[in-house]
């Protein structure tokens, strides 16, 4: 499985978080930074990790201005389609 989506979704976080407010940069860094240990793991991230990755990041983007909020869909779209690949539910 290949482990690039959850790279490419740690990129648009990383985008999104250069124009945000400090909390939410912050925020979103730290995500962008726990999906890259993910991709690096030895082990895929199991649904339960990537549920709530994806509903905080929800939470996140509901506060975002529309340019951040549409970079963070789009790291929540490649999280979703790793996620179709992980085993399991």
């Amino acid at each position: 499985m290949s482990r690039t989506r959850l790279t490419t979704a740690s990129e648009h976080l990383r985008e999104a978080a250069e124009a945000s407010d400090d909390t939410a940069a912050e925020r979103l860094r730290g995500f962008a930074d726990r999906l890259d240990r993910m991709a690096e793991a030895d082990r895929d991230p199991d649904h339960g990790k990537l549920a709530s990755v994806l509903l905080k990041l929800d939470e996140i983007a509901a506060g975002l201005d529309e340019e951040q909020a549409a970079r963070v869909q789009s790291a929540r779209e490649e999280i979703t389609a790793f996620r179709e690949t992980v085993p399991g539910v």
